[in-house]
């Protein structure tokens, strides 16, 4: 069974909680474990939102992780929905560590390759590939991710203009932290495949999920909490849909290449035989896209 290692900057966009909810949907019907969350955001109350929606799957034993540090150019929108879940569900979060020991445990003590996925900007995944020998692991991150990450999954960039018409602009993932991206393109040792902008634009998924439970359920209130109350645009929960489930239809693989950042944060790929890089395209129409997602939601 494949395991996943999710990385996740919730509170400052809702469509992260689909994803976490994708994930744990797929590991209730037998398709992945879900190893560990790591927290890419600041906010003091993303643990207990992310305890909150892991206890109404009951998984509230999956370990946590909080983000190592950001970066000098790291600014994320305020908190948007993880305190008003937090205080709604309480007592929802297991115990927190940081989230650089946290990956380093999974990884070290796993048997298995493990996926890792990232739905934010990249500090911790960088931090992670820098990170030195210590007393989890003998090894240092690249190493360490050469024998037990199997692929790196992420949410970030802008490669094609959307459905033809709208051009490539710098993306949030990339632009709140630039230096940790380049450095997670250009030092994993495993291949990095992305999911960019225009792939999940306008994809509104979660509207049956919110339907279904309203304001009874942490995950839907997250959604109603940011003002998505009929849907949110699917960047996320398209991204954890292929790390559980591949491209299952609905998405295509690039052909290999390298993907580069600017120093504006924009993103370019150029095709190579040999790259480690590929990125996402969706094949479907954007209703069909976010119909998978939906069935992909318990």
């Amino acid at each position: 069974m494949k395991k996943i290692i999710f990385d996740t900057d919730i509170g400052c966009d809702c469509d992260d909680v689909g994803a976490l909810c994708v994930l744990l949907t797929a590991e209730r019907r037998g398709v992945c474990e879900l190893a560990a969350v790591t927290i890419s955001s600041p906010y003091e109350t993303a643990p207990g939102c992310v305890g909150a929606i892991l206890r109404q799957y009951g998984r509230e034993g999956v370990p946590i992780g909080s983000l190592c540090s950001p970066s000098e150019t790291y600014y994320p929108h305020g908190d948007m929905y993880s305190a008003g879940v937090a205080e709604a569900f309480p007592n929802g979060a297991a115990p927190v560590t940081d989230a650089v020991s946290l990956i380093r445990a999974v990884l070290a003590g796993s048997d298995e390759k493990v996926t890792l996925l990232a739905t934010g900007p990249l500090p911790n995944i960088y931090a992670f590939l820098r990170s030195k020998p210590d007393e989890i692991s003998p090894l240092d991150g690249v190493t360490l991710a050469m024998r037990k990450i199997d692929e790196i999954v992420l949410m970030g960039g802008w490669i094609e203009p959307f459905e033809g018409t709208e051009q490539p602009q710098p993306e949030f993932n990339i632009v709140c932290d630039i230096k940790s991206a380049k450095g997670v393109f250009e030092s994993s040792p495993v291949p990095v495949t992305v999911l960019p902008f225009e792939a999940g634009l306008r994809v509104y998924s979660g509207g049956k999920m919110i339907e279904k439970y309203g304001r009874e359920q942490p995950s839907s209130l997250a959604y109603i909490l940011h003002g998505s109350g009929g849907g949110r645009d699917s960047w996320d929960p398209a991204t954890a849909l292929y790390a559980a489930y591949g491209c299952s239809g609905v998405l295509e693989l690039s052909e290999p290449g390298k993907i580069s950042v600017a120093d504006d944060g924009m993103t370019a790929f150029s095709p190579a035989p040999a790259g480690k890089h590929r990125y996402l395209r969706r094949v479907v129409s954007r209703e069909a896209l976010a119909a998978k997602i939906d069935e992909a939601i318990d």
